[in-house]
């Protein structure tokens, strides 16, 4: 294997398991680029993984849909925000199959900026790279709690998603302790205003502290929707009589949860009911943001639908301009994606009838047309126009830009 190839795989290697400090630490990828042995190589090893992924981030002269945008939006939001294959796969407008051919190229070019930026001069000190490397290694706890909380709300969570990739992450860590797992409750459809590197950050170490409460017991994991916030309860029974309990270690550990929680409103809660040790993670609620979409095609209807999936956007669509009207004044959209080649009245005409009505006409509208004729659209009220194809990352972000604007 050449030194090329090994480089990639080691990379590789290290995005995969970019939220576990220990496997981090034992990686090949922290002997090649120098951390050392007396800082936490992890943690030092994950942040300049994700600053060399934000450094990928093109000038906003690079039109979109070009390679170094396709790499960047592939490694961030597959990597940095922890989203999977699919949901990667929805937000950059490829199949499944067409990602793990671009993600591993997007691999090999952050693989090639990591020499460039550390390796052209190898065992000297001074670099740049080594540089970021040192003040990694030196973090503290309360800098990556920092790090964390600076993860955009915006950026919502899939509960039920989180909450199966944690179960997951700890099924090793049960089977050795010998606890069963059981899972009872909703699912939760609605979005929690908590990133999904947060949320799932969270469920892991809650769930790692109800796995050594247990001492071989059971946990019965039970997720409720409430006005404000949704609610994972872990109940943990023990064999035997006594009462499960936290060890002083455990209780720091989530103390520090409720840290990483605060800033987005989430909080952790440990009690007893009914003879057992109950440990609840609230995560608030997203509130939704209604949008309407005049499309008269099933199918873009649909693919809006899953790029607004899991944001705070609440979708509702009309075939038409009369039927857009009649739901306006219904649902109080707060922002408007307008189709131009529909039949019988068209985007441009009905751009004009929606500037002029009470219920639209102070409603940010989001022209998406295969026309190239922004100047046009702006010329006749839209607030701000997109070309198809667009991206699930560009769509959200205009809509964001709108919205902030209008309140």
């Amino acid at each position: 294997m050449s030194s090329k190839d090994a480089r990639w795989r080691d990379v590789q290697y290290a995005l995969r398991h970019l939220y576990e400090p220990d496997t981090l630490r034992k990686s090949s990828l922290a002997a090649l680029v120098g951390l050392q042995a007396d800082g936490d190589v992890g943690l030092g090893l994950r942040h300049l993984l994700c600053d060399a992924i934000r450094d990928m981030r093109p000038d906003d002269d690079i039109p979109p849909g070009t390679r170094p945008w396709r790499d960047y939006q592939i490694l961030f939001h597959r990597y940095v925000r922890g989203c999977t294959q699919l949901e990667v796969a929805d937000q950059v407008g490829l199949s499944v199959r067409h990602l793990r051919r671009e993600e591993q190229r997007a691999i090999q070019s952050l693989a090639c900026r990591l020499a460039e930026s550390g390796g052209r001069a190898e065992g000297q000190a001074g670099t740049v790279f080594a540089a970021n490397v040192s003040m990694a290694t030196h973090a503290t706890v309360e800098a990556e709690i920092a790090w964390l909380s600076t993860l955009s709300a915006e950026e919502p969570s899939d509960l039920s998603a989180v909450l199966e990739a944690a179960l997951e992450t700890v099924t090793p860590l049960a089977a050795q302790r010998g606890v069963c797992i059981a899972q009872s409750g909703e699912n939760v459809a609605h979005p929690v205003a908590v990133n999904p590197v947060v949320a799932r950050q969270a469920l892991i170490v809650v769930l790692a502290v109800a796995i050594r409460s247990a001492e071989s017991g059971g946990i019965q994991v039970c997720v409720v929707c409430q006005e404000r916030d949704v609610e994972v309860s872990l109940a943990i029974g023990m064999q035997g009589e006594a009462l499960p309990t936290l060890s002083p270690e455990d209780a720091e550990r989530l103390d520090l949860v409720r840290c990483l929680l605060k800033p987005c409103g989430g909080k952790v809660i440990a009690g007893y009911e009914r003879g057992a040790l109950v440990l609840t993670t609230a995560f608030p609620t997203l509130e939704r943001t209604p949008v309407l979409a005049i499309e008269d095609n099933a199918d873009t209807v649909r693919l809006l639908d899953r790029f607004l999936a899991n944001t705070r956007f609440s979708l509702y669509s009309a075939s038409g301009i009369d039927q857009a009207l009649s739901l306006a004044l219904s649902i109080a959209p707060q922002a408007i994606i307008l189709d131009v080649v529909m039949p019988q009245v068209d985007g441009w005409e009905s751009l004009q009838r929606l500037r002029h009505h009470p219920a639209t006409q102070a409603v940010p509208v989001l022209v998406c047309t295969i026309l190239p004729e922004e100047e046009l659209a702006l010329s006749l009220g839209a607030a701000a126009y997109v070309h198809k194809p667009f991206t699930r990352e560009e769509l959200v972000r205009v809509l964001d830009r709108l919205v902030a604007q209008k309140a």
